[in-house]
């Protein structure tokens, strides 16, 4: 898991986005995902994020922002990396082990770019099996469940067609291509020696 020191504002969102339901029950698994989701970029004070892709690897230093920083910015847009740190830190806010799945950030080429530096950032977790995931580049334009569809069709190949790149997200909780294509971070698996320090 990462090690965040949680803000009472990523803490607070991340208890408003499963509570949405009118008996006040706390939702769980996949509809807490797609709850916090829909809160955090299809709402009237959506989190903005921008279409355009991520160069992964940078090359050179790359700010980014924590997510309590989008959270209080609402009008620059976030990247698609940021959007998946701030998805994950509100989910992962009240996580309960063993009921709810864990998340796995995946960095990919944008389909159909010519620069394979060009990346997109999924959101993806398993339940019973199949791959789920989330595109955070296509958050504020498409609803959870037809990004839901279209996403998890791509992770689903990814990690069908790259057996040994898959086993080490599995085995390790990190894992990286060798042709540097595809990076995945297994956040309640990775070594705490990876831990992200200082967000959101």
């Amino acid at each position: 898991m990462v090690h965040v020191a949680l803000t009472d504002k990523v803490d607070d969102l991340g208890l408003a986005c499963r509570k949405t339901t009118a008996s006040g029950v706390m939702l769980e698994r996949e509809e807490a995902i797609g709850a916090c989701y829909q809160q955090l970029f299809a709402t009237g004070s959506s989190v903005l994020v921008s279409d355009s892709p991520i160069h992964f690897p940078a090359g050179q230093r790359q700010y980014i922002r924590r997510p309590v920083d989008l959270i209080e910015d609402r009008f620059t847009k976030a990247s698609s990396l940021e959007a998946a740190l701030l998805l994950t830190a509100v989910v992962q806010s009240h996580h309960t082990d063993g009921i709810d799945p864990d998340l796995i950030l995946l960095v990919a080429p944008v389909e159909g770019a010519a620069d394979p530096s060009h990346k997109t950032v999924f959101i993806a977790w398993r339940e019973a099996g199949p791959w789920r995931a989330v595109d955070l580049r296509v958050a504020n334009t498409q609803p959870f469940q037809a990004n839901v569809a279209a996403a998890s069709a791509k992770v689903a190949k990814i990690m069908g067609d790259n057996a040994e790149f898959a086993d080490s997200v599995d085995a390790k909780g990190a894992g990286f291509s060798k042709n540097d294509r595809f990076a995945a971070l297994d956040f309640a698996k990775v070594p705490q020696k990876y831990w992200i320090h200082g967000l959101p």
